[in-house]
């Protein structure tokens, strides 16, 4: 039985899904609000390698106590896409190339 786990959720809108996009058996405790993270994803699909940028919304920490010796630590971070540095980088680019002066 696993006594830690971070479970991450990707959103659009900014509110919560019902399911995780991944459940990470670690608790991981440097993955704060504002932080940023490239997610890369490896499910046998046309997107597979891919790389998703995302910044961290909001982190709510669990505790689970049980009737056992040992609780559980869950933290679930709310995450949504970012443009990477390159990809800022080209869109500015883009707009400096347009601009008339």
């Amino acid at each position: 039985m696993r006594y830690e786990a971070t479970y991450i959720y990707l959103t659009e809108d900014g509110t919560w899904p019902k399911n995780p996009i991944a459940i990470i058996p670690k608790d991981l405790d440097w993955l704060q609000e504002e932080t940023y993270v490239a997610i890369r994803d490896l499910r046998p699909s046309s997107v597979m390698g891919s790389i998703s940028h995302v910044r961290v919304l909001e982190v709510r920490p669990e505790i689970h106590v049980s009737t056992g010796r040992y609780s559980q630590v869950i933290r679930r971070v709310l995450v949504t896409p970012v443009l990477s540095l390159e990809e800022t980088n080209k869109a500015i680019g883009e707009v400096d190339d347009e601009l008339p002066f």
